[in-house]
């Protein structure tokens, strides 16, 4: 499930999970570094041109918009045919649906509802479809005419697993980045910071950034450091779903007082029980993470300590990002890889600063967390940033 691959995209069909997983190791992930790196250079050299033609060399974005371009690119390696506040806990309606209505119910709803996430969700879905099928042709074409392209959609070569790269790499890696940015433009002693260890990398390996390896990008204490909190800050899914296969027992870390009085530390969980996990809810456990869970601070990533709170789970960071166990996000690295180059990019390049519109910001969920504005909701994804070039 990620910034990247999985959650309500995981692929049902084992085989094509198997598949998947083969195409998308480690040593193919870090394959895609270049690929990213030049798709941030596009989008710098965009912003930079439409810099200059301004009068004080600053403008509005809305990044949002830019960063899905950015990301449905990455995976194509190529231009694409087209250019609430829930945390905690999901509401109380939603969970009634979800766990009492039967799956042809639940699927009738998926097509036809109004509701605006569902609308978008479909959205998204349409588009990866229609994406997918542009995307399979060319390929096809240009490996008719010998031309071999080490991009994601090049290996796969199959359109059911195409759309499940899309609608999973494209919408939440982009997403990610969105959040990421968002706490960069808040806190400019943190921007800084960050471009000070970029510009110390490239001083330390003699690369410029946009020739950055894997080992460059994963040195970087800081950008790891602000990744981590913003995954955990602001999760692009705020909850993941499974059903019991069969009868199990779900064991608690902290045992519960039921209404009867009785404190048990194991719950019964019998066979087609749909479970809801709130991601957002664990990434803010104060137990876990402190009692500046609520806060946004790189900080915590940085301090040293022997102590170890709860157990390990995932697979970066102690986040259910990437969920975790057999299930976990199969396109991890390749997401992690995306959202560090493409962050490497923009804050190397550009000054990033809050607009007066960010106090209407808010989160819409929208089977993933895009931010949008109070009142504009119908515009959809939505993130008005100031953005000037960054002192050489």
């Amino acid at each position: 499930m990620l910034p990247g691959f999985g959650g309500p995209y995981l692929p049902k069909d084992h085989r094509e999970f198997c598949h998947l997983s083969r195409v998308i190791t480690a040593p193919e992930s870090k394959a895609f570094i270049p690929i990213f790196q030049k798709v941030g250079g596009e989008l710098t050299a965009q912003w930079t041109d439409m810099l200059a033609s301004t009068v004080d060399q600053t403008a509005e974005f809305n990044v949002a918009t830019w960063l899905s371009r950015a990301t449905m690119d990455s995976i194509g390696e190529g231009p694409s045919t087209r250019k609430s506040d829930t945390l905690g806990s999901p509401p109380k309606s939603s969970i009634l649906m979800q766990t009492m209505l039967p799956v042809w119910a639940l699927g009738l709803m998926s097509k036809f509802s109004r509701r605006r996430s569902l609308v978008h969700a479909r959205h998204t879905a349409n588009l990866a479809n229609e994406v997918t099928r542009a995307l399979v042709k060319s390929k096809a074409s240009a490996l008719l005419q010998g031309k071999h392209n080490k991009d994601i959609l090049s290996l796969l070569g199959q359109l059911k697993p195409l759309r499940t790269i899309l609608l999973a790499g494209h919408e939440t890696s982009a997403t990610t980045l969105c959040w990421v940015l968002l706490e960069l433009a808040r806190n400019p002693e943190f921007q800084h910071r960050l471009r000070a260890e970029i510009r110390a990398t490239e001083n330390a390996t003699g690369r410029k950034y946009s020739s950055f390896t894997a080992n460059d990008l994963d040195s970087m204490q800081y950008l790891a450091a602000i990744l981590k909190e913003s995954m955990r800050f602001h999760p692009a899914l705020y909850q993941n779903y499974r059903q019991a296969a069969k009868d199990d027992v779900l064991p608690l870390s902290t045992p519960i007082q039921t209404t009867s009085g009785e404190h048990i530390d194991e719950l019964p969980i019998p066979k087609g029980m749909k479970v809801i996990l709130s991601i957002a809810a664990y990434q803010r456990n104060k137990a876990i993470f402190g009692e500046d869970a609520d806060t946004f601070n790189p900080e915590r990533w940085l301090r040293k300590t022997d102590t170890k709170k709860g157990p390990t789970l995932g697979v970066y960071g102690n986040l259910l990002t990437f969920a975790g166990g057999v299930r976990t996000c199969i396109g991890w690295r390749f997401a992690l890889y995306e959202v560090q180059t493409l962050t490497v990019e923009i804050i190397n390049n550009f000054e990033l600063l809050p607009t007066p519109q960010l106090e209407r910001l808010r989160r819409e969920a929208c089977l993933v967390m895009l931010p949008t504005l109070e009142g504009e909701e119908y515009k959809g994804e939505n993130l008005p940033l100031r953005v000037r070039l960054a002192e050489p």
